[in-house]
């Protein structure tokens, strides 16, 4: 209950972060928030630890870390295949151009695409 209390005081302060200007990136803003978060929640993680866990503290810290990391890489992922910057979204768009089926076809690729990278980090 410590550890996770820590992580909704990141969360609050990086829900606190995310703003950006009126013709701003809002992923720009939100990806700014979760990584303030991320880093906040790890330093939270590690002082509960280490104050709560005596000396195995460091085992428990590093399976937080990775999870922690873990979310992260996630979110990188998932921006590549959503964010309208990247391939996958550009590939899916140009197709709508010429009909459903292959709308439908170039969404059903990229969709099945997407699973691998996720498997390897985890």
């Amino acid at each position: 209950m410590v550890a996770r209390s820590f992580g909704i005081i990141a969360s609050t302060v990086g829900v606190m972060i995310v703003s950006t200007e009126e013709d701003g990136d809002p992923m720009q803003a939100m990806n700014r928030g979760f990584y303030v978060t991320a880093i906040l929640a790890t330093i939270g993680f590690g002082i509960a630890t280490y104050i709560m866990l005596d000396r195995y503290w460091i085992t428990f810290f590093s399976a937080g870390v990775i999870g922690i990391v873990t979310s992260v890489l996630f979110g990188f992922i998932t921006d590549y295949y959503t964010s309208y910057g990247y391939r996958p979204v550009k590939e899916i768009a140009e197709a709508s151009q010429t009909g459903a089926g292959t709308n439908i076809i170039t969404g059903f690729g990229v969709g099945l695409e997407t699973t691998w990278l996720p498997v390897i980090v985890i």
